[in-house]
């Protein structure tokens, strides 16, 4: 015999789904409503899963960042400095740029954590110190220090980058930034 119940999505199905569009809409731009449409339910299921929007948001927000983190981990982990070198090259693409919903979830959460609680900001915080380990990782056998705050350089022009040119109305002339950042950053990388 066939139920005829609507299956309830987990709550990590949940969590991955509404993603996309804090990405786009962020967390102050994301009603409850809103947010569990995108995930293809009613508000009413979100409250039997979080405790209230700012769990889910947390929730969600935490587990992209750490999906972000552990595939770049395992890139330069893998290829080293030219993972490292990919990476930027993927990051600082026009593509990239053009796919919020699909893309950095620091970057399009960033100014959204500034105005967070201050756990969500302190969990932010820590995610980004996990990214510039990651990357520090990437640039070899340069000094500890030196390589942290070079990794902080280049992560901060990556994001910064990618806030700009996505401000940007003129496609050619955001090709032309991206290119001649991401140049420079890859010549940081191999300095």
């Amino acid at each position: 015999m066939r139920s005829n119940r609507r299956r309830v999505p987990r709550r990590q199905e949940i969590l991955e789904a509404v993603v996309p569009f804090l990405k786009v809409h962020g967390t102050d731009g994301a009603p409850v409503d809103a947010l569990m449409r995108a995930a293809g339910l009613t508000s009413g299921a979100l409250y039997s899963q979080f405790k209230n929007k700012d769990e889910l948001c947390s929730q969600a927000i935490s587990g992209a960042l750490d999906a972000m983190l552990a595939d770049y981990g395992a890139i330069v982990r893998e290829r080293g400095q030219e993972g490292l070198r990919s990476i930027v090259s993927s990051y600082l693409s026009t593509r990239h740029v053009g796919d919020v919903a699909g893309g950095c979830t620091f970057a399009a959460l960033g100014p959204d954590m500034a105005k967070a609680s201050p756990r969500a900001r302190k969990s932010y915080q820590a995610r980004i110190r996990d990214l510039v380990e990651i990357f520090a990782e990437g640039l070899g056998a340069r000094g500890e220090a030196t390589r942290r705050a070079k990794a902080q350089k280049i992560l901060a022009t990556m994001l910064g980058g990618v806030t700009y040119a996505r401000a940007m109305s003129d496609p050619d002339a955001r090709d032309e930034y991206l290119a001649q950042l991401r140049s420079g950053v890859l010549r940081e990388i191999s300095e």
